[in-house]
């Protein structure tokens, strides 16, 4: 569990890394990790990518006009294979 938690962490972080000081607050106390790479990990497999989602739906309209979205639905943001999903 340590193993899956230290690496979820890590991913967090380098996602964190994208964003302002507003966002970053945002993210650390209204987001969190979860999906199929929880479910890689605690089988020893790479994730194809990260689901972060966001406990409130408002607060993805501060993250949509960001320039870097490679792809955006109604209610996830994709960059990489990181996800920002409200839904």
């Amino acid at each position: 569990m340590k193993r899956i938690t230290e690496e979820l962490d890590r991913v967090f972080n380098e996602f964190l890394e994208l964003f302002d000081d507003e966002c970053k607050t945002i993210l650390k106390n209204k987001a969190y990790l979860a999906g199929g790479c929880i479910y890689s990990l605690a089988n020893y497999k790479t994730p194809n990518d990260y689901d972060i989602f966001l406990r409130d739906d408002e607060d993805l309209e501060v993250f949509k006009n960001l320039p870097f979205w490679k792809c955006q639905t109604e209610y996830a943001l994709s960059y990489g294979k990181y996800q920002l999903i409200t839904k």
